[in-house]
């Protein structure tokens, strides 16, 4: 089983740029990372950097790891709910994010995991290192 922390940054909310970080492990040993920045787009947030770099690792996941059961944790509160249907998607700004994103997860042996902030820290380092300035 993998177990996959993702975290993502966005310098200005609303509208800056972000970088995104994902931490993949196995046994507990970190087996790979994910790192990069998310484009300066007028209508960023940190809610929808969170939902890109959960698409983002899905893809990779979904790619270099098709028959693993996986762990997504989180430290969104938000998309971790509306990834369990916990919470309905409101915003319509999120909606075609976490639409994308299910689509992605469909077919994959996952579960989705909300983590505090602090359980979180490698992949929230890596999003900030790759949040590029405007």
């Amino acid at each position: 089983m993998l177990i996959m922390e993702f975290d993502a940054s966005c310098r200005e909310n609303p509208g800056g740029p972000g970088g995104y970080g994902v931490v993949i492990k196995r046994d507990g040993k970190i087996i790979d990372e994910l790192v990069g920045p998310l484009k300066n787009m007028d209508d960023m947030t940190n809610n929808r950097a969170e939902y890109l770099a959960l698409i983002i690792s899905l893809k990779y996941l979904k790619n270099r790891y098709p028959d693993e059961p996986i762990i997504c944790r989180g430290d969104s509160r938000l998309v971790i709910r509306q990834m369990v249907g916990e919470s309905s998607v409101d915003s319509d700004s999120l909606f075609d994010l976490w639409k994308r994103a299910s689509k992605v997860a469909g077919g994959m042996d996952i579960s989705f995991e909300w983590i505090e902030r602090n359980e979180n820290k490698r992949a929230d380092e890596l999003s900030r290192r790759k949040t590029v300035p405007k």
